[in-house]
């Protein structure tokens, strides 16, 4: 039922986005990856969203030099089975974050590549009536708030904060998800002035996630959310 929900929502304003911007894609892709590129490359064709890719990194590739440099609190932060490969992941959304902060303006959808829509993307972002001074904007499904049964669906695509999205989600989920996000060129600017403050120090997605959240906003978690728990152990 909500799959059909999102279409039909999707469908009602995918019209007004005729005037906007157009919306413009950023694929992070390993070079030995070329299947999942692709893979998401046919959907923003079908969707006739342009995009471009944007070459990523792989931490196994990287000196133990380079990672101390880089994350000197990585190796405390991040479980040894996938420490590296999930630092190659961050460094390469931070490359991405360079792209869009010297762009020229327009906001980009940032895209992992094994991402995928599952509703039609609107040919413009004024089509889903995002305040225009916002930073970040996360669309993907582990940041999408959950409706109980006796709630309506809405109609139209309806904006929610990450506090209510992850307030309405189970308190063990892993994590918020960093697979997919529109970021404007001042969001892209402020991330990488903290990334040079702080390095990566944990996963991407909760690295957006709590720089999206304040101290107070932090207080409305749920006590047992794994969230709360990362927030406290990083903020």
């Amino acid at each position: 039922m909500e799959d059909a929900a999102r279409e039909a929502a999707m469908a009602a304003i995918d019209l007004q986005a005729v005037n906007g911007d157009p919306l413009k894609a950023l694929i992070i892709n390993l070079e030995s990856s070329r299947d999942r590129l692709e893979n998401i490359s046919a959907h923003l064709e079908r969707a006739g969203v342009e995009f471009e890719r944007v070459p990523g990194i792989r931490g196994s590739e990287l000196s133990s030099y380079a990672v101390r440099r880089l994350a000197p609190n990585w190796a405390r932060a991040i479980n040894a089975d996938d420490r590296m490969g999930t630092l190659g992941c961050f460094l390469g959304h931070i490359r991405a974050w360079e792209k869009v902060a010297g762009g020229d303006g327009r906001c980009y959808l940032v895209l992992e590549d094994d991402a995928a829509p599952y509703v039609p993307l609107p040919r413009s972002l004024s089509a889903l009536n995002i305040a225009q001074d916002f930073d970040l904007c996360f669309c993907n499904a582990r940041m999408e708030r959950l409706f109980h049964k006796d709630e309506p669906f809405p109609t139209r695509p309806k904006l929610f904060t990450s506090l209510e999205a992850r307030n309405s989600r189970p308190p063990t989920q892993k994590g918020t998800g960093g697979e997919a996000y529109f970021l404007t060129k001042a969001g892209a600017a402020k991330l990488l002035e903290v990334i040079d403050l702080t390095g990566p120090f944990t996963h991407v997605d909760w690295f957006l996630f709590m720089l999206g959240i304040s101290e107070e906003e932090a207080k409305a978690l749920r006590q047992d959310d794994r969230a709360l728990k990362v927030y406290n152990r990083f903020r």
